[in-house]
């Protein structure tokens, strides 16, 4: 046999083991970091998900508001001055889609 071959076959398995136990030695510490990015990502996910709810209530409560307030409103700006005209806005506090 050729002493080179069996040298390149030979560095070739050193090679293979070196990087075999460098996986093995680090394996701990790249688990332990993707446990850490999979966890942050479950916090992220629900504090976007948790933000979307209050944002939706949010906008629910906020229209009922409007709605509640809109009558009250329309009084004092009558007692405040009788000839203003209307804005037309919806209850809500929209405008009418014919208005658009």
């Amino acid at each position: 046999m050729n002493s080179s071959f069996l040298t390149n076959k030979i560095f070739g398995l050193l090679r293979l083991v070196v990087i075999v136990i460098t996986i093995y030695l680090l394996f701990d510490k790249i688990i332990l970091i993707f446990d850490k990015v999979i966890e942050l990502s479950v916090y992220i996910v629900i504090i976007v998900l948790s933000l979307i709810a209050f944002l939706f209530y949010q906008k629910k409560s906020n229209g009922s508001k409007v709605e509640d307030m809109s009558g009250h409103i329309e009084q004092l700006e009558l007692k405040q001055d009788p000839k203003r005209s209307s804005s037309n806005l919806t209850k809500q506090g929209n405008t009418h889609p014919e208005d658009k």
